[in-house]
C-alpha cells in the first residue's frame, strides 16, 4: 500500500491526527485552522507511528529535518 509522505489536515480533531499518526510509516503533517488560508497551526513529523517533532516552522525546514533524520537514524527511504 503506497502513502502520502506529505498530508495537509484543515480543521480537523485530535482524534483524527492521532489515528492517522498511528498508521504512517513516515510522514509530514501539516495542520491548519478552519480555512486553508488560515495560518499554519502545527507541522510534525511522524515515524513509524509516533510523532518526532513538533511546531518546526515551515515546510521545507520540515522537509530537511525528515531527511536529516532519516539519514542519522540510518532508515530506509520510503519507495
Amino acid at each position: 500500500m503506497a502513502q502520502k509522505i506529505l498530508r495537509h489536515y484543515v480543521a480537523v480533531d485530535q482524534a483524527l491526527t492521532q489515528a492517522a499518526t498511528k498508521e504512517t510509516m513516515v510522514g509530514i503533517f501539516i495542520i491548519k485552522g478552519n480555512n486553508v488560508s488560515d495560518k499554519l497551526e502545527d507541522i510534525r513529523i511522524v515515524f513509524m507511528g509516533l510523532t518526532v517533532q513538533l511546531d518546526l516552522g515551515s515546510v521545507a525546514f520540515v522537509a530537511a529535518m525528515l531527511f536529516g533524520l532519516m539519514y542519522a537514524l540510518n532508515l530506509i527511504y520510503p519507495k
